[in-house]
């Protein structure tokens, strides 16, 4: 038997596999996640709050990863079957864009004592996301803010609340689904001038107090005691698709298609009403605004016929039509104050802390934010974040703010929760 030999030579061994890190909570504790805040908890896109976009709200994305740490149940105020549409929403039919309302298997059942606010079908139950569409900071401490009243009140909010605890104000309500809380997330204060911008910043007084946000913000926050949680900032209104579709030379470009002159100047109300000038690319055109804009150089249109509107200065558009530059410093200004106390207070009280608005100014740039792939900008129905109101997220969206806070979380107590894989997300869909 003939039995060889080849010769050897010295080799490095190959590494040792690295292993995927077992999902692990670290010093936190998932086993009750309270979410508050305003729409962007709630889950509203696309201009409603229905199932399907709930269902891809952050904290429902977020708590199917705490599950993975031993996070307990995550349950949602939806609505019964039937009424699945909810307050109903925007959804698009094709690429022109065509944008239309939902308006079958709604939630509406009826008019509040307003004579104007829709009533939701009511929901009772358990609850862990407390997001009331529409809610300011400023209003969290209002006796009465969900009571059906001829005053008015907050419809979203009105449809948790039963007869027991019908008047009582958001922070009480909180205090009372809290109980054993061990994890909470907070993103809130984006409506404290949202209002006022979306009104083209005809009312300032819509714009909270620095220091009356401080105070209430404070009072929520105390409500969660020593539990661990996570503040999100207010997004800077600037990058919202809502402010940035329509812009000056947008609008120009339709007078001329109308038969218009090249690069028309445009004439628009400043601050109150006491100065009418030259619109800039400085100022901000506001997505909900459109079919004012349709009116551009017609006679018969604006508060002083017989001049083009718009096209005049004699007949400019109004105040509310345009969020002009100084106002619009006037918003981030706020906001800047406003995250300043949400820094503080994630500091003062050890809690993890997310600035939203290092993601949206990338993904406001040119280049965007690219993750496994996809890239995802702010820019209107292309841009994948921002849904069909322009404002609110869409489930891609949600997916990348979830993957951010999941980040922060885990660098502040040393967990190790698995991101969401963002390419299971939709941007947009088209809806029949």
């Amino acid at each position: 038997m003939f039995i060889g030999f080849t010769s050897c030579k010295e080799v490095t061994p190959s590494p040792t596999p690295t292993l995927p890190t077992a999902a692990s909570a670290g010093t936190a504790d998932f086993s009750k996640y309270i979410a508050v805040g305003n729409s962007l908890t709630a889950g509203l896109t696309n201009g409603g709050l229905y199932n399907d976009g709930m269902q891809y709200a952050f904290p429902n994305l977020l708590a199917g990863q705490f599950a993975q740490v031993s996070g307990g149940a995550f349950v949602q105020p939806t609505f019964g079957a039937g009424k699945e549409n909810g307050s109903g929403f925007l959804k698009l039919t094709d690429l022109k864009p065509t944008i239309v309302n939902e308006t079958s298997n709604l939630a509406i059942i009826g008019v509040g004592a307003d004579g104007k606010t829709n009533l939701l079908e009511k929901y009772t139950g358990d609850l862990n996301n407390l997001g009331i569409p529409g809610i300011k900071v400023a209003e969290i401490t209002t006796a009465g803010y969900g009571f059906n009243n001829a005053a008015g009140f907050n419809n979203y909010f009105e449809r948790l609340l039963g007869t027991s605890d019908a008047t009582s104000n958001y922070v009480d309500f909180v205090t009372a689904k809290s109980s054993g809380v061990t994890f909470f997330s907070c993103w809130m204060g984006g409506n404290d001038v949202l209002r006022y911008a979306v009104d083209g910043g005809a009312a300032p007084e819509f714009i909270t107090p620095t220091a009356m946000f401080e105070t209430n913000y404070k009072s929520l926050l105390d409500k969660f005691g020593s539990a661990k949680g996570i503040l999100i900032t207010i997004p800077k209104l600037t990058f919202a698709a809502h402010f940035t579709t329509v812009t000056l030379v947008s609008l120009q470009a339709a007078v001329k298609a109308g038969g218009g002159p090249d690069n028309a100047d445009i004439y628009i109300t400043e601050g109150t009403g006491a100065t009418v000038r030259k619109a800039t690319i400085e100022d901000f055109f506001l997505l909900g605004k459109q079919t004012n804009y349709a009116s551009l150089g017609k006679t018969d249109a604006g508060a002083n016929n017989g001049f083009p509107y718009g096209l005049h200065p004699s007949n400019p558009l109004g105040t509310d039509l345009v969020l002009d530059k100084t106002e619009a410093a006037a918003c981030n200004t706020a906001v800047d104050a406003y995250n300043a106390i949400i820094k503080t207070e994630a500091d003062t009280r050890g809690l993890a802390y997310l600035d939203i608005n290092v993601t949206l100014g990338q993904a406001a740039t040119a280049d965007g934010v690219t993750l496994n792939g996809i890239t995802y900008r702010t820019t209107f129905i292309q841009g994948g974040i921002f849904s069909l109101d322009g404002i609110h997220l869409t489930p891609a969206g949600n997916a990348v703010a979830t993957n951010e806070m999941i980040k922060v979380i885990n660098a502040k107590y040393g967990s190790t929760i698995p991101e969401l894989n963002n390419t299971l997300y939709s941007t947009l869909i088209l809806s029949k």
